[in-house]
């Protein structure tokens, strides 16, 4: 009885062993402490096995965040640059109608003066006409023919 007493107290101790050797090995295991190492492929250094894979490593974490940095940086230099363009591109178009409106406002002055010189020549011209109309009427035309003149004609026989 007491070698089955120290059996079983050897087999208890095993089986006791056994168990502490198997939970170590699980909780240090590849799958519970994932690994990603074990997701390599044997095909490739890039290439992964899909149902073995655990996540991405520190090192790809680091890559991606700085990737997105970058990007993020990227879009923000181009919305400067638009914003810059746009700025430039307004200005530019401002400049050109201030241009345009000077030149709308000096072809309008140019307008009035033509028409204001037009409008005293067009005087000058009337007041000729009217001065020359004068002239004929009074010392041109002023010797009217009377009754006298037509009188004397048909008196004769000849």
């Amino acid at each position: 009885a007491e070698e089955k007493c120290k059996t079983d107290s050897l087999k208890n101790q095993e089986t006791l062993e056994d168990n502490s050797a198997e939970i170590y090995n699980a909780l240090t295991s590849d799958l519970l402490t994932e690994n990603p190492d074990v997701s390599q492929s044997n095909m490739g250094p890039n290439k992964k096995i899909a149902y073995l894979y655990k996540g991405m490593s520190d090192e790809e974490k680091a890559k991606i965040r700085a990737d997105q940095l970058a990007q993020v940086e990227e879009a923000k230099r181009m919305k400067e640059l638009e914003l810059r363009m746009q700025k430039e591109f307004d200005d530019y178009l401002n400049g050109t109608q201030r241009s345009i409106h000077l030149m709308d406002m000096e072809l309008e002055r140019k307008q009035r003066e033509e028409r204001k010189r037009i409008a005293e020549e067009n005087r000058r011209l009337a007041e000729e006409q009217r001065n020359r109309k004068e002239y004929l009427d009074k010392i041109v035309y002023a010797n009217r023919a009377t009754d006298d003149y037509f009188s004397q004609f048909n008196k004769s026989s000849r």
